[in-house]
């Protein structure tokens, strides 16, 4: 694998340089002017002119916003409310819209849930298989792409077999 992160659809997510240098000016300036703990992802993408989706897609699996995420992580003892932005902005925004998307997969008879929250949850967890713990440890920096596929080709064969239709 790359520095360059996958999207939603499994492809590597190439931002022409224009757009990625608008993205970084703009949350430089949304630091600047409020400072780190109380920048917000919205703030960031508004000022940027792009959508948070885009900022995810394009930024928020490279290796500088894993070391990013470590470095906010270690300040959470001094900080809290920057490990909540974090999380609330993160994986809690991502689970809500999955959350969200199973429900309506549920609704149209694909899929057969009791609780779209804890199915999201689950397969965010099984999507992360035994590849998230040894990146988000330093210790597998670029896992193959066909690792990474592989990974997520079980996570959906195994959801599946426990919410889809009978």
């Amino acid at each position: 694998m790359t520095d360059k992160p996958l999207n939603a659809q499994g492809n590597t997510g190439d931002l022409p340089p224009a757009k990625q240098r608008q993205i970084l000016d703009g949350a430089r300036q949304v630091f600047l002017e409020v400072g780190f703990e109380r920048a917000c992802m919205d703030h960031i993408a508004a000022r940027a002119e792009v959508s948070k989706a885009t900022i995810y897609n394009h930024f928020l699996t490279t290796r500088d916003a894993l070391a990013l995420r470590r470095i906010i992580l270690a300040d959470t003892q001094r900080f809290p409310e920057l490990g909540q932005a974090l999380y609330d902005e993160g994986p809690l925004a991502m689970r809500h819209r999955l959350a969200a998307y199973l429900q309506e997969q549920a609704d149209a008879g694909a899929l057969r849930l009791e609780d779209a929250k804890l199915a999201a949850h689950q397969f965010i967890l099984l999507c992360q298989g035994d590849l998230y713990l040894p990146v988000e440890y330093g210790i597998l920096r670029d896992p193959p792409e066909e690792r990474i596929r592989d990974t997520v080709r079980t996570a959906v064969r195994t959801f599946l077999r426990a919410y889809g239709p009978r």
